[in-house]
């Protein structure tokens, strides 16, 4: 296949739907994972949706084992998916503390792992999307900064183990980006211009990523909106 090759999981809503547009448009194949690829609503020759529930790791693995079995090389993989609960943390259910871990954390330690192999035959990239919550205290959201914490601190430390072989490595830490992430939490940025960012800034964002010159490597990019505001949902009685 002489088109590069990218690997968007989380492909189906949000930012994975607009990176996956916008790897299209940049000539890319792209595999799209995603639980429910069909909600994707991008058809394209160049598209190959896959389905995978990626909060449960042995699904992950036969997935990562299933694309080393079609493709001989990877260009890109952006390890996007993930799943936020919040409130205090003695009254989080374990189950989705669990999904948490499995999907924010666990999913892309074993695509990486799994994928290096064709990462490395193409001097690849690999975007892992953590949050700002991985840099900053987050209260009522402890549990989920942990996971985006350590997804930060897996791509700075995997960096350092692979550049020799020429595989780059970037953490992408968003602020507040309206998706559909927030449609069963009771809070949301506010719906007015510069309080939020857009699935297709962070597409942009990670476009300008893979675009740097030969030898030069972002390895963390932070973006976050011009103003701070949330909102809290009317809580139904």
């Amino acid at each position: 296949m002489d088109k590069k090759t990218a690997l968007v999981t989380g492909a189906s809503s949000g930012i994975g739907q607009a990176l996956a547009k916008s790897l299209l448009k940049e000539g890319y194949f792209v595999i799209a994972v995603s639980r429910k690829p069909e909600r994707g609503g991008v058809t394209n020759a160049d598209l190959l949706p896959l389905r995978c529930d990626l909060s449960r790791p042995e699904m992950v693995t036969k997935c990562a084992g299933n694309i080393r079995g079609r493709f001989d090389r990877l260009d890109l993989l952006v390890n996007n998916a993930g799943a936020g609960f919040f409130g205090l943390h003695e009254g989080l259910d374990p189950a989705d503390v669990t999904c948490m871990v499995n999907l924010n954390l666990t999913a892309p330690l074993i695509f990486t792992s799994r994928l290096l192999p064709l990462l490395r035959k193409a001097k690849g990239h690999i975007i892992n999307i953590s949050s700002i919550t991985a840099k900053r205290p987050s209260p009522m959201g402890s549990a989920y900064a942990a996971t985006k914490a350590g997804l930060l601190h897996f791509s700075n430390c995997l960096f350092d183990e692979v550049r020799k072989n020429g595989v780059k490595v970037t953490a992408l830490c968003p602020d507040m980006t309206m998706t559909p992430f927030f449609d069963k939490l009771d809070f949301a940025p506010a719906a007015e211009e510069g309080a939020f960012l857009t699935p297709e800034l962070i597409a942009e964002s990670v476009m300008f990523i893979v675009k740097q010159p030969p030898g030069s490597v972002v390895t963390e990019l932070v973006l976050r909106p011009q103003l701070h505001r949330l909102i809290r949902k009317k809580q139904e009685s």
